[in-house]
């Protein structure tokens, strides 16, 4: 089974998706994706992954939407497309829907514009910028069963302080308990930034 690492990797399955989707005659849709593949795809991130996180889909208004269920097209082109490649077969999910239940950091959406990609007529793809995939890495690495693999991934990314900054203006507006903001303090202390965060 094939894995992501560098964005050749990347074009080429979303290329392969679009194709399948056209196939399809499916509605045009854009999604709005995250995670490990993009910084991967951005020259970001080295480490080795299986999926593409995808958020959510934006409407012509520019607005976000949760992706509840892929369409019935979409179903059938992530398996075909992961079929032709050697891909996990959910290789491009919306797990990473559940973030929009908290709100993407300020100005995301409109960052991202800078990161639009076409693949065929059926899908363009936008990246969030590095500043926002960084917000949502620190988010990821304060998960006390799966964190620590976001937390060498911020090690290999090196944040400057205002990327460590934007993340904490954006968690801080959420309602939190003390177990929260002592597991922010400590991942910001590792990067020397305990300064930045005050509850």
């Amino acid at each position: 089974m094939k894995s992501f690492s560098h964005r050749a990797d990347v074009e080429r399955a979303l290329t392969e998706l679009g194709r399948q989707l056209a196939l399809r005659d499916a509605d045009h849709v854009t999604v709005l994706c995250c995670g490990a593949s993009v910084l991967c795809a951005m020259g970001i991130l080295s480490r080795r992954t299986l999926d593409v996180d995808a958020i959510g889909t934006i409407d012509g208004g520019g607005n976000i939407l949760a992706i509840e269920e892929f369409s019935p097209e979409m179903v059938e082109a992530v398996a075909a497309s992961g079929l032709a490649l050697d891909l996990a077969p959910e290789w491009f999910n919306a797990a990473a829907s559940a973030i929009l239940s908290r709100g993407l950091p300020s100005g995301a959406i409109r960052r991202s514009e800078r990161h639009t990609f076409d693949y065929g007529p059926c899908l363009t793809v936008r990246f969030l910028d590095r500043i926002d995939l960084v917000a949502l890495k620190m988010f990821a690495a304060l998960d006390p069963h799966k964190g620590r693999r976001h937390v060498e991934d911020l090690v290999e990314i090196d944040p400057s302080r205002e990327e460590l900054h934007h993340g904490v203006a954006w968690m801080s507006s959420w309602p939190s308990n003390s177990a929260f903001q002592e597991a922010l303090r400590r991942l910001l202390e590792g990067f020397d930034a305990s300064d930045l965060y005050r509850a």
